[in-house]
């Protein structure tokens, strides 16, 4: 999947970290799981609110990337946890021509 995606457990820990997401925020999985998610995403973490919103994620040197977000509420058993998928919306470097 080309999108980052973050999954928090019921208590708003982060749970995994696909690929995508480890290269935008240069975190790696082993370091980054059982961390607050609002230390990855930052934003509106409401799941009842549908559709995109804007958000951002932090990187691990503390820069914020501009994303666009939807999150699912994921029962876990204990509680509702949090699917976020975001969308890198950041300024693209252009190749030059060859």
């Amino acid at each position: 999947m080309a999108d980052a995606v973050f999954v928090a457990d019921g208590y708003r820990r982060l749970a995994y970290i696909n690929r995508a997401a480890r290269e935008l925020s240069g975190w790696s999985g082993g370091e980054a799981l059982g961390r607050p998610i609002s230390q990855f995403v930052v934003g509106d973490h409401s799941p009842d609110r549908p559709g995109c919103r804007p958000c951002q994620i932090v990187t691990r040197s503390g820069e914020e990337r501009p994303v666009e977000a939807s999150l699912a509420r994921l029962a876990d058993g204990r509680g509702d946890g949090l699917i976020i998928v975001c969308r890198d919306i950041g300024p693209t470097v252009a190749l030059p021509a060859q």
